[in-house]
């Protein structure tokens, strides 16, 4: 499998999967995952080889999916990752073959310029899956880009290219030509991978993003009740953090808010 891959490409596929681990540790970092979760790679994947080759997964994606990092929800203690899509992990029958439709858009199965044809190319992976009609992280191994697309709006929803039109085109940000195919996405643009996956590290960092945000997200992580940010801030985020002190602040403050619930609902009735 992997000698079948140049350097380069081999080189492109690690800066993903370590740019992906250094995203997970963040969120460590910040509590929101228990570091026991991540699981490193590289990982055994002959149980599901098999199904690699059944699916016509491309020998890039192969060999990444043997070397990404990986969350156990179990231990990590959370199910949603970034802009409400959820963390997703290859060496699962049900998470690779969601991989072929991670939009659950049934497309037809064979040309890729038909209507309603096939969208994701055997180079093409998702970095994670869809939540609650929101976000998914898209890679494609041959040109070494990152889109980040909203499943309702079917544009981009990567906070770098916020206010940027479709036809927007250039040597960091690309739009290929839309196609007869409605499901395709390649008109929506895309930037260099490695640029997205450092600014996903960066914006945790200076909190311009905040962990969770998804179905899932339990009340001490819903940063649209509590004050996280400030929590952060007052507790040294990110070079000198209290993690202790934040978890205990961060709990006072949500029975505090749950107990303001209660009351105001007591009031009510």
């Amino acid at each position: 499998m992997d000698q079948q891959l140049t350097s380069t490409q081999k080189a492109n596929l690690h800066e993903v999967a370590d740019l992906l681990l250094e995203i997970y540790q963040t969120l460590a970092s910040m509590r929101f995952l228990n570091p026991a979760g991540i699981i490193k790679g590289p990982h055994n994947i002959d149980s599901v080889l098999n199904l690699y080759e059944e699916l016509g997964l491309d020998p890039s994606i192969i060999y990444l999916y043997s070397i990404l990092p990986y969350i156990d929800c179990r231990l990590a203690g959370q199910t949603d990752f970034f802009k409400g899509g959820i963390f997703a992990d290859f060496r699962q029958a049900e998470d690779i073959e969601q991989g072929r439709d991670p939009f659950y858009i049934c497309p037809g199965d064979d040309d890729y310029e038909d209507e309603d044809g096939p969208y994701m190319r055997p180079w093409v992976t998702p970095l994670s899956l869809i939540g609650n009609h929101q976000s998914v992280i898209l890679y494609d191994a041959r040109r070494h880009r990152i889109w980040i697309i909203d499943q309702e709006s079917w544009n981009t929803s990567d906070p770098a290219l916020g206010n940027m039109p479709d036809s927007v085109a250039g040597d960091e940000y690309e739009c290929g030509e839309k196609s007869n195919n409605d499901n395709s996405f390649q008109h929506v643009p895309s930037r260099p991978a490695g640029d997205v996956l450092r600014d996903m590290v960066r914006w945790y960092r200076s909190l311009e993003i905040m962990p969770g945000g998804g179905e899932n997200t339990r009340p001490e992580w819903n940063y649209d009740e509590l004050p996280l940010r400030e929590l952060y801030s007052k507790h040294g985020w990110p070079d000198n953090f209290n993690g202790d002190a934040f978890v205990a602040d961060q709990l006072r403050h949500t029975v505090l808010i749950a107990d303001a619930q209660r009351q105001n609902g007591e009031d009510a009735t």
